[in-house]
């Protein structure tokens, strides 16, 4: 699997300036980029400032996802923080399909169980062969590769603290854009 460079359509939607922009759609110069609004300066400073609406930005983006389903609804988030929780936008679309759907720390525990290249445990070895085998699956008996028991062992406290703490800093984190940070176009 490859990714692939998109210009990317990003807007200002929040009252305040520092308001990361949302991305809206591919860019193919719907807008006049030079569109300017007026935002509040800060979240307690109400002093009105003038700055552009709209910008365009490049992203990179796995070949199978396309631009619009990266910016509908938001998803761009989930596919956000399943690239920085460790997925890589180059492994399969099924991989990552099913990861997108899981919460945070399963997510995170799923991703150090697909990237461990040498397991020192029989036991991680046979969990990474039955997520690989279920993924891989195109009739699934079970709706989830593990069972509950598994599910436990797989994502213990630590692994709930670090998902919780990862979460927090990408949220504040407002420079974070796509499967690599963006860069102005």
């Amino acid at each position: 699997m490859t990714t692939t460079t998109r210009q990317v359509l990003y807007s200002k939607q929040g009252e305040n300036l520092p308001t990361p922009p949302s991305p809206i759609g591919p860019w193919t110069g719907q807008v006049d980029l030079e569109t300017t609004e007026m935002f509040c300066a800060h979240h307690d400073d109400d002093r009105l400032v003038e700055s552009l609406k709209y910008s365009v930005r490049e992203i990179q983006l796995p070949e199978w996802l396309s631009t619009e389903e990266y910016c509908a609804n938001a998803d761009y988030v989930k596919w956000q923080f399943l690239w920085a929780f460790g997925a890589s936008p180059d492994w399969s679309e099924a991989c990552q399909r099913f990861l997108l759907n899981l919460d945070g720390a399963s997510q995170l525990a799923c991703i150090k169980l697909l990237k461990t290249k040498a397991f020192r445990s029989e036991f991680r070895k046979s969990l990474y062969q039955q997520l690989m085998d279920w993924i891989w699956s195109s009739e699934r008996k079970h709706p989830s590769p593990f069972s509950p028991k598994q599910w436990d062992c797989l994502v213990d406290v630590y692994t709930r603290r670090a998902a919780h703490q990862l979460g927090e800093q990408l949220y504040h984190n407002i420079h974070y854009c796509g499967a690599a940070v963006a860069k102005a176009a």
